[in-house]
């Protein structure tokens, strides 16, 4: 009986940071059993968190309707740099297997760009990350330019999003009403407290 084929895998490790440079670049190492790339073994591959980030965003530009994690952020709200560092760098670790190791996303060329790329990965923007300008921007950018036409006029299509924008209005005037009582309580406070040191210090002349 033939033994059922090994499970498509890519291993992350990122060992840490050199801050040698003008930008941190974190030391990664990779190991993969997936015959699309040139390498089982990947070793010493050196990335900024600006690379990280462009790779984040063509994935989610380039599989919307799908969870890609969120990228982690570059550093932690530790003091200590080296802490700092070693949070970094296990984020980092698993955010980039786990999207790497996703049955879809991790098919994605741009992974294997990212772990291939010999010196830096610099992939072109997605297609869709800049989309034509459409409804009220043309008809601003028409009547600057001196173009034909009057602006868009907007409307509220959903009925959820108007009922709540209504609803919003009411408690903004609540608050604003509020908030005058408020002042004119205090007001009031300020001057009873007044009027009662004058009492005590009258009483006390006595």
């Amino acid at each position: 009986m033939a033994s059922p084929p090994p499970v498509p895998i890519v291993i992350v490790r990122i060992h840490g940071v050199d801050r040698s440079k003008h930008a941190p670049n974190y030391r990664l190492d990779f190991h993969t059993n997936l015959p699309s790339y040139a390498s089982e073994t990947y070793k010493g591959v050196q990335r900024e968190y600006a690379e990280f980030s462009r790779l984040s965003q063509i994935l989610e530009a380039s599989h919307i309707g799908r969870l890609i994690p969120p990228l982690p952020q570059g550093s932690t709200s530790h003091t200590e740099e080296s802490e700092d560092d070693r949070l970094t760098c296990l984020s980092l670790e698993k955010w980039l297997s786990l999207v790497a190791n996703h049955p879809v996303v991790g098919l994605d060329d741009q992974i294997r760009g990212f772990i291939e790329a010999k010196v830096m990965y610099a992939p072109p923007p997605p297609k869709n990350s800049i989309k034509p300008s459409t409804g009220i921007l043309t008809g601003i950018k028409a009547k600057i330019s001196g173009g034909p036409g009057p602006l868009p006029v907007t409307t509220e299509e959903d009925a959820y999003f108007a009922t709540a924008k209504h609803t919003a209005g009411v408690l903004e005037g609540q608050c604003t009403g509020a908030e005058k009582g408020s002042s004119k309580l205090v007001k009031a406070r300020l001057g009873l407290a007044l009027a009662q040191s004058e009492f005590s210090t009258k009483l006390t002349q006595q």
